[in-house]
C-alpha cells in the first residue's frame, strides 16, 4: 500500500504546492498560536453570530483558495491510498 502512495506523490511540482500552500501556512499558524501561548494569553474569543471560536479553527479556514485545493488533492491520495 505504502509503495503506491510514494508512487502517486513523485512528483516535485506537486510536492513543493503541498509545502508552500499548505504545510508552511498551517505551520505559521501554529507558531502564532504558540505566540499566544507563551504569552500567557489564554483567552478564547468566540463570534457568537458564526458560532466558531476566533483563533482554533479547522486546517482549511487557515489556508487561501489555492491552498483548500491542494488540501483536497493531498488528502486524496492519501485517503484512497490507505483504503485499497
Amino acid at each position: 500500500m505504502k509503495n503506491k502512495t510514494i508512487n502517486k506523490i513523485k512528483n516535485p511540482g506537486k510536492e513543493r504546492a503541498w509545502f508552500d500552500l499548505i504545510i508552511n501556512p498551517l505551520l505559521d499558524s501554529l507558531d502564532d498560536e504558540r505566540k499566544l501561548l507563551t504569552e500567557h494569553n489564554w483567552t478564547f474569543r468566540t463570534h457568537a453570530h458564526e458560532a466558531r471560536f476566533e483563533f482554533i479553527q479547522e486546517a482549511q479556514h487557515y489556508l487561501d483558495r489555492d491552498g483548500n485545493r491542494n488540501l483536497k488533492q493531498m488528502l486524496g491520495v492519501f485517503v484512497r491510498s490507505e483504503a485499497t
